[in-house]
């Protein structure tokens, strides 16, 4: 059957974005993986086929508000100008990302990513085991003597990071109802990460992750949960200003200072370091920066050369230093003001999963790396509108995201209270054979079925039973 303009727009426009991107998740993967040293450079031209694909899309099928269009407009020259004056060019790629998701069903991006991200993984683990590329191993103080393993990853605690975001990812995707089975397997990562890279930060995350997934999803906890989490969306500001408040301030002859820099595995000397050796501007600068990770770091651990140590492993520390105060606070105010927003929707998985993310991002440095953390791209994207989410007795119904309107054509997450007759396809213009999904288990209800039960309802009263009649039996 011949497709409908309507839907062969939706299958271009989402192309235009899902080719390019995939296509880059998967270069960009790459390079955290052993991989990256028989790779080839391809940043350049993926970079002008990222651009060229969400620019025609921007033009040809996306619909923006004078608000968002100006937005849109801000970010991408404020990233253009952290690239010049930075060369990071990490910076533009996340922004054509964050942009070009606009309109596009949000669980279908995770769902390639958690696909991609767990082939990779899958990939670049074998690989290493049949020796095609290294395992980095390395001992530690205190890991009683025994290798830690990065698995064919650049860094073992790089390994523990996309295992983590991993399943925080399927926790999301899964909308946190979680099975026995899925329990089993995040518990056996936590093992892995704990016992075999000594990765103390995501061990713990992951069993944050895990109690309070199954927390939500009990009712007698949740609304102790949903109380907690109704606050999150301060978690990111109040990291982002506390680490780099303690790293600027750190002395070298203040205990307080040396036993939060010790707690913090060295990280409040590097970013001082980084503070007075870089300082703060705009937009931004390149600070040179080097660890163990990769095959060489993994060689100067071993003592078989030299490298000048330098890491910047906050997050927050790192965005402020190296893409400038301009991006920094952009950055800080899109996700904080984007988790409010669905907190106010009683989203509050969408809070829990950001919660975690702002805890890694206080002393790792993924939070503006999209091949990690997957919640970068839900400024624009499409999101059904999760009300309750975990709260089945409060779960809204929501249409598929190739018929829905624009969310981001309202200043907030709340549910759109008017068609945006620049949707694929309008709501009103619907056939009646058209099928709702419910937003918890996309069950279907036929719009005839509907007219059935509308034409009962308008039926005269001649034909209504006598209200004085008993009819109890």
């Amino acid at each position: 059957m011949t497709k409908t303009k309507p839907a062969l727009d939706l299958k271009i426009r989402n192309n235009l974005f899902f080719i390019p991107f995939i296509l880059y998740f998967i270069y960009n993967f790459l390079q955290t993986t052993t991989f990256v040293d028989s790779m080839p450079v391809l940043d350049t031209q993926l970079l002008v086929l990222f651009g060229f694909c969400v620019g025609a899309k921007a033009i040809i099928f996306d619909h923006y508000t004078k608000q968002s269009a100006i937005f849109a407009i801000l970010f991408f020259v404020v990233s253009v100008i952290v690239f010049f004056a930075s060369h990071y060019a990490l910076t533009i790629f996340i922004c054509l990302g964050i942009i070009g998701a606009r309109q596009i069903d949000f669980h279908k991006i995770l769902k390639w990513i958690l696909i991609t991200s767990a082939a990779l993984m899958i990939i670049a683990f074998l690989a290493s085991m049949f020796g095609l590329i290294p395992d980095l191993t390395y001992s530690r103080t205190g890991a009683n003597g025994k290798l830690l393993h990065s698995f064919g990853i650049i860094y073992r605690t790089d390994f523990a990071a996309h295992l983590f975001y991993l399943a925080a990812g399927y926790t999301y995707y899964k909308k946190g109802k979680l099975k026995v089975y899925d329990y089993l397997a995040f518990i056996i990562a936590t093992g892995v990460i704990y016992y075999f890279t000594d990765t103390r930060t995501d061990a713990a995350l992951m069993v944050l992750l895990i109690i309070g997934a199954a927390l939500l999803q009990f009712k007698v906890t949740r609304k102790i949960m949903n109380k907690l989490l109704s606050i999150s969306w301060l978690a990111i500001p109040i990291l982002a200003i506390l680490i780099n408040v303690l790293t600027y301030l750190s002395h070298p002859n203040s205990k307080f200072f040396d036993t939060a820099n010790r707690l913090l595995s060295g990280r409040l000397v590097y970013g001082k370091i980084g503070f007075t050796n870089y300082g703060l501007s705009p937009f931004g600068k390149y600070i040179p920066m080097q660890g163990w990770g990769t095959v060489k770091g993994y060689e100067a651990a071993r003592g078989n050369g030299t490298i000048n140590y330098f890491v910047l492993d906050s997050s927050y520390v790192r965005m402020l230093l190296c893409y400038g105060i301009v991006l920094f606070v952009i950055i800080l105010l899109l996700y904080t003001w984007k988790t409010r927003a669905f907190l106010k929707q009683q989203h509050y998985l969408f809070g829990f999963i950001m919660l975690l993310i702002a805890l890694s991002s206080f002393v790792d440095q993924h939070f503006y790396e999209f091949t990690y953390n997957f919640l970068l791209f839900t400024p624009f994207a499409y999101l059904p509108q999760l009300k309750g989410a975990l709260n089945p007795e409060l779960e809204t119904s929501a249409v598929s995201a190739e018929t829905a309107p624009d969310p981001t054509n309202e200043p907030t997450a709340e549910t759109p209270t008017q068609t945006d007759t620049n949707s694929p396809e309008p709501l009103q213009s619907l056939p009646s054979d058209i099928k709702f999904k419910a937003d918890s288990y996309f069950k279907t209800i036929n719009r005839d079925d509907l007219k059935k039960a509308e034409q009962s309802k308008n039926k005269t009263a001649d034909d209504a039973p006598d209200p004085k009649e008993d009819h109890s039996k």
